[in-house]
């Protein structure tokens, strides 16, 4: 990691570590004290990833027409819709514009090309 970014990580995690005083010292165990790190770490990935897959459903929502990801076919928007991810520090929410392919009949989510990531995620997981 590059020692800019350690630095701005190190400013939040003083701001973090003051906010949550109180729960640090009353952690009685070096495990209590671990889970409630992970526990804090873990909030801030999913809220950096549900940031940034928010940014990525809004740009791509600018758009009033996506190419499907199986046939190239123009697709036309729908509404948003709610979406759930399972990452690897628990669930992510937020709102993904959805797109309908005539040709396929099928929904997408193109999220900067977020849809084919978690499909090709998903065809990982499963060869495993």
């Amino acid at each position: 990691m590059d020692s800019e970014r350690s630095s701005r990580i190190s400013s939040v995690v003083r701001q973090l570590a003051e906010q949550e005083r109180q729960r640090l010292r009353a952690a009685g165990t070096f495990v209590e004290l671990e889970e409630l790190a992970c526990e804090i770490g873990d909030e801030v990935a999913r809220q950096l990833l549900a940031g940034e897959l928010t940014e990525r459903s809004d740009e791509v929502a600018k758009s009033e027409s996506q190419p499907c990801p199986d046939c190239g076919q123009a697709s036309s928007r729908c509404e948003k819709q709610h979406r759930q991810l399972d990452s690897l520090r628990g669930k992510i929410d937020y709102d993904d514009p959805a797109y309908h392919c005539p040709t396929c009949r099928r929904a997408f989510f193109p999220g900067s090309r977020l849809d084919g990531l978690v499909r090709q995620s998903h065809r990982n997981a499963e060869t495993r």
